[in-house]
Parts: structure tokens; C-alpha cells; sequence
């Protein structure tokens, strides 16, 4: 499923077997935006106690790369859907078994690209995913460790949204603490200002980090407003209660419920996440 049609997507199927006109930038190929994505955007940020925005809008994120052959996608820039306020963690009993809360800046939708495989003989493209829907969330910097940062993935995907840029917890875990290593020696080297702006891949086999590519500047993707998805995105305070009905016991509420019977804090922490 698509952020902007219908078309079918399997995760794990053939290099480019659910390519679609709309994503590849065939000529004449107009997005229509696709109302299941918004319902989950919708709950989740219901989920993390986000001030939902009634009106928002989609902008073109434009950049040149091999794994984007419109050129663009589809995003959120100044109306993105939520903003603010914040979620709550619940950490491993083997970390304290405390209670975090993070702050959130944003949270906005945009359409992925496509994926470079990489060998010794040059790198193949892969547009299976091009287009397919994710959501963004922008914390506050209330995070500080790697365990933090899978705590909350872990309360995402228990909302029903799933997430493939990491393959598990215990990878976000390492990737972020790894990261967390590299900034520290540079900081204690006085190197702060040489750190170079990428995206990198995790390797889990080898344990590192590679670079795929240098990041773009906020003024370098040039976004303006997509305009076959105009006017704006208007949700109504009925369809947001239609979706809040649908939400699941949330984990903090059971927490608190199981607190209520007086369960010691490792069972308590384990059925939360039931």
C-alpha cells in the first residue's frame, strides 16, 4: 500500500516486482492520496498523546538520486500532521525498569524511496518500496542511550505499525549506541565540527556503520507544495473518534492496571508489553 494509490506492496519479495507507474515518474501518473495511511498516522499519534492537526498538507521533497527517479517524494514540511507533546517508555527491568518520558517536536508522513544494493560490481536499484508510506517522529533530545531509542520502537510496532529501517531492536540498540561512541570521541578530541552530515547503513555482522550517502541541507530539497494532492488534508473531530475507539489497552495503561494488583515490577513490565 502506497501513501498516495492502492498498489500493493509484499516486504521480501523479487527486486522490483511491485513497481508501479506513480512511483517511477511515468509521465501522467497523478497520486491520489490513500485514506488507510492516514488512519494509521491517525492512530498512532493518538497513541503518543500528539496534538493532531486538523489541516495539513504535503509538500514535494526534491532531491536527485538513483533510488528516486521522480526526483521528488511526497512529505510534510511547515503543516505537518502532529505536533508536540510526547511518549512514554517503559525500560527493560536489566535497565532499572524505570518510566521515561520524551518529548516530541513532530510527527509527518512521507512516501520512502527505493533501495541500492550494494556488491563490488556497482550497486542495483531497488524500487519495490518506492513509495510505500512511513511515518517520521521527531524527538525532542531527551534520548540519551541506544536502549531508550528501542523501547520506542517497540511501543510503535505493539500499535500495529511496522517498521522495517532497522531489522531489530538489538540493531537500533547498537547502531545508536555506536553512534553515541563515535560523536563522544570526537567531542573529546575537540573534532565536533568535521562530523560529515550521511546516511549510514548498520551492519550487523560486522558491527559498524557504513556510508551510503552524504545528507542534503534543509534549503537543498527545495520543498514546495505537491500540487495534485491540493488543498489541504482536513481530519474531523468525528473520524479521530472513530479511530480512538479502535485503540488497543494501551502499554502504560496496563502497566498502571497491573501496578493496581500489586505484581512486582518484572511481571508487570513483561505483560505490559502482551
Amino acid at each position: 500500500m502506497g501513501i498516495v494509490a492502492w498498489c500493493p506492496y509484499l516486504y521480501g519479495s523479487h527486486s522490483n516486482s511491485n513497481n508501479y507507474p506513480i512511483y517511477m515518474g511515468f509521465p501522467c501518473a497523478l497520486p491520489v492520496m490513500n485514506s488507510k495511511a492516514i488512519e494509521l498516522i491517525v492512530k498512532l499519534e493518538l497513541a503518543l498523546n500528539s496534538n493532531l492537526s486538523l489541516n495539513s498538507k504535503f509538500d514535494r521533497k526534491q532531491y536527485f538520486y538513483s533510488d528516486l527517479p521522480k526526483g521528488y517524494h511526497i512529505s510534510q514540511f511547515d503543516i505537518p500532521i502532529a505536533l508536540g507533546r510526547f511518549i512514554n517508555v517503559d525500560l527493560p527491568v536489566e535497565f532499572d525498569g524505570g518510566h521515561m518520558k520524551f518529548g516530541i517536536t513532530r510527527i509527518h508522513m512521507e512516501e520512502d524511496a527505493g533501495k541500492l544494493l550494494q556488491s563490488r560490481n556497482g550497486a542495483h536499484v531497488d524500487l519495490n518500496k518506492a513509495g510505500v508510506p512511513f511515518l517520521e517522529i521527531v524527538s525532542k533530545l531527551d534520548i540519551s542511550t541506544g536502549i531508550e531509542a528501542a523501547e520506542m520502537q517497540r511501543l510503535v510496532r505493539y500499535l500495529g505499525v511496522e517498521i522495517k529501517k532497522e531489522n531489530s531492536f538489538s540493531a537500533i540498540h547498537k547502531a545508536i549506541d555506536f553512534k553515541i561512541s563515535r560523536q563522544s570521541l570526537f567531542d573529546s578530541q575537540s573534532l565536533g565540527d568535521q562530523i560529515v552530515q550521511e546516511t549510514k547503513l548498520w551492519e550487523e555482522g560486522y558491527q559498524r556503520k557504513i556510508a551510503i550517502r552524504k545528507k542534503e541541507r534543509l534549503a537543498d530539497y527545495r520543498y514546495i507544495p505537491e500540487p495534485d494532492l491540493l488543498p489541504e488534508v482536513v481530519i474531523t473531530t468525528d473520524y479521530i473518534d472513530s479511530i480512538y475507539s479502535t485503540l488497543p489497552e494501551l502499554r502504560e495503561m496496563k502497566r498502571r492496571r497491573y501496578e493496581e494488583m500489586g505484581l512486582s515490577i518484572q511481571d508487570v513490565l513483561f505483560l505490559a508489553k502482551c
